[in-house]
């Protein structure tokens, strides 16, 4: 059977697609979006399945959107610091809810039959640059701090290291990397930076994503908890970011090593076959 029959695209689904496009989107409240959305109706809701079920970014998702336990945790509300983390630029209500309405962070688009869009204004996209960083000794201490008031998300980033180190205040906010390729799995992006920092990926931390910086392999951070981050040199970087873990390459090795067990146990029985002789 077809897609469509079990999937059905409606006019207003139809508008999100072409408004949203491969940004981010929040639905506020009790949405009515599956989170099968980001496979079936190409939309990257922020409920989606490809992030949520990872524990951390889970965890930080229930705390900063107040979304109750459950399979499916709604977000019941979008406070800046929240969205900003987590690349949201887009955000929908659905009903009569008009919280947003008067809020001037967000800027209504359109309503269309019990859905209303919005633009979030002070958006640091998916992929966004900052200058410095909030060094945490623990995981304890990174939840505590990438909840706390004093940390801004747009002035740099919090990872876990050695010792704890807050950074000088940064006068900058984050500026938003140029996307050149984005799919699944691989993303190619470009800064141009005219000091050391770091990229923020708000992609969830998770083992097998790997990073080159101008074709060089660079480590991958967990950042603000639950997300990526890739430290910067000063001036322009091409950064890939794709996902090839280690386990599917040892798979794979002990596959052939397999085979080629197999191979030389059949030729060396056949040959001890041949080798003997005949009754």
């Amino acid at each position: 059977a077809r897609d469509d029959l079990f999937y059905p695209v409606s006019p207003t689904v139809r508008r999100l697609q072409e408004q949203v496009g491969n940004s981010t989107l929040l639905v506020l409240g009790e949405d009515t979006i599956p989170p099968n959305a980001n496979m079936v109706y190409r939309l990257h809701l922020l409920t989606g399945y490809d992030g949520l079920w990872v524990r951390h970014q889970r965890r930080l998702y229930r705390a900063l959107f107040d979304a109750p336990p459950g399979a499916l945790s709604p977000s019941m509300k979008a406070e800046p610091r929240a969205l900003q983390m987590f690349g949201v630029e887009y955000v929908a209500t659905v009903g009569q809810d008009d919280r947003l309405a008067k809020n001037s962070d967000f800027e209504l688009l359109w309503r269309q039959d019990q859905l209303s869009l919005y633009r979030y204004l002070g958006s640091l996209t998916r992929y966004y640059t900052v200058d410095s960083a909030w060094i945490v000794e623990n995981n304890e201490r990174a939840w505590e701090l990438v909840r706390a008031a004093e940390f801004d998300p747009s002035r740099a980033v919090l990872l876990i290291g050695d010792s704890y180190r807050q950074p000088t205040r940064s006068e900058r906010s984050a500026q938003p990397a140029e996307v050149l390729v984005q799919r699944a799995e691989y993303v190619k992006l470009r800064v141009a930076r005219d000091r050391p920092g770091y990229l923020v990926l708000a992609m969830t931390y998770y083992p097998g994503w790997k990073a080159k910086v101008n074709a060089e392999p660079q480590a991958v951070l967990r950042a603000n908890f639950a997300f990526s981050a890739v430290a910067l040199p000063a001036g322009e970087s091409v950064i890939e970011f794709y996902y090839d873990p280690d386990s599917v390459k040892l798979g794979a090795a002990l596959s052939i090593f397999g085979l080629v067990l197999t191979g030389v146990l059949v030729i060396t029985q056949g040959l001890r076959r041949s080798s003997s002789p005949a009754s």
